[in-house]
């Protein structure tokens, strides 16, 4: 994720981590939705601190938490894309909501348990879109790139902009699995009609 933290920082940020999830085996993923959980969340002001409780969280209510590394990219999503955003779930209690949050809620119904993290960064983008069929993010022949949130012509970008992004930079960067991002559709496909005009105007 690239964060530098000072010692300092780290200590701090491990102890309040260790509180939240030592309240997590206690209470269980209701006491995120308490008021010392909404405490916590308030109290979560840094990009680590708030990956942090993200990420505590999704451990919490997945069903299967051993991919920490998947729900730890998620959670960074979340804190630094969905988190604060004009999204509908951008804020307290609704971000934790895996009936309103489409991030939260794959995490809640999906098993981790692939080890593509390409696959990942793409059926997230389908939930985020409300698409039940995966498939038209993850096959070419549905042109995926097609399907993403794209800049207003004055270089403006949407809160949802940003959160595709986001996934695609923490799950599709250097991508090793049999699908590939979103993005190098539109860059292989640009590629080949300008092959094909060359090849005619020889």
């Amino acid at each position: 994720m690239g964060f530098f933290y000072s010692p300092m920082k780290l200590v701090a940020l491990l102890k309040s981590s260790s509180a939240i999830a030592n309240a997590t085996k206690i209470n269980g993923a209701t006491w995120y939705m308490s008021a010392a959980g909404k405490d916590a969340y308030q109290k979560a002001t840094t990009p680590a601190q708030k990956t942090m409780f993200f990420f505590e969280y999704l451990t919490a209510i997945s069903s299967d938490a051993k991919n920490r590394e998947v729900l730890h990219k998620i959670a960074y999503v979340i804190a630094y894309a969905v988190e604060g955003s004009s999204l509908a779930y951008g804020s307290f209690p609704d971000i934790l909501d895996p009936d309103k949050n489409p991030l939260v809620g794959y995490v809640k119904t999906h098993k981790l348990t692939a080890t593509d993290h390409t696959a990942y960064g793409l059926t997230l983008l389908a939930a985020l879109h409300g698409e039940k069929e995966a498939n038209r993010y993850l096959k070419e022949e549905y042109k995926p790139y097609a399907r993403l949130t794209y800049c207003e012509a004055d270089g403006k970008v949407s809160d949802l902009y940003r959160v595709e992004r986001a996934i695609i930079s923490a799950f599709c960067t250097g991508f090793k699995g049999q699908y590939m991002p979103p993005y190098m559709y539109e860059i292989v496909e640009s590629a080949n009609t300008e092959n094909e005009e060359g090849s005619k105007n020889a």
